[in-house]
């Protein structure tokens, strides 16, 4: 008797007797864990982020955000160094945070617009700030 076939990658080999439904859930599993370089990884573990804040590219590198360690983490950092490595619960939780304290305590933005708008008027209509000294 034939020793039967393992499955080393998701989608190798399908044996017959493991059915249709097997098969067809295998081949979705290669389509939706296959990564830009072809082998069947975690979700997010290519993916990163350059962030160009300069015009020319700065001596230490550019900043990068980067999922790392098969995506458990988040690594902040430039291209050829990191300054920080964030398991990814807390970095969930900080996003959370910035959300919630920019619906509630900035009203999506608007409750800073309005603190800027009125500090501005604040200052022109001020009665003793002085006047302006004209240039000549």
């Amino acid at each position: 008797m034939d020793e039967p076939k393992q499955i080393t990658t998701l989608g190798e080999f399908v044996p017959m007797e493991r059915g249709l439904f097997a098969g067809l859930l295998i081949k979705f599993a290669n389509w939706l864990f296959k990564s830009p370089a072809g082998y069947i990884d975690p979700p997010n573990k290519w993916e990163s982020l350059r962030l160009y804040w300069f015009e020319e590219e700065p001596e230490e590198g550019y900043q990068v955000i980067s999922f790392t360690n098969d995506g458990w983490q988040i690594g902040l950092g430039y291209e050829f160094k990191w300054c920080m490595m964030i398991d990814r619960s807390s970095w969930n939780k900080m996003i959370r945070w910035y959300i919630w304290r920019w619906i509630r305590g900035e009203w999506f933005g608007l409750k800073r617009w309005l603190f800027y708008r009125y500090i501005d008027w604040k200052v022109r209509t001020n009665p003793y700030a002085p006047e302006p000294e004209e240039k000549t």
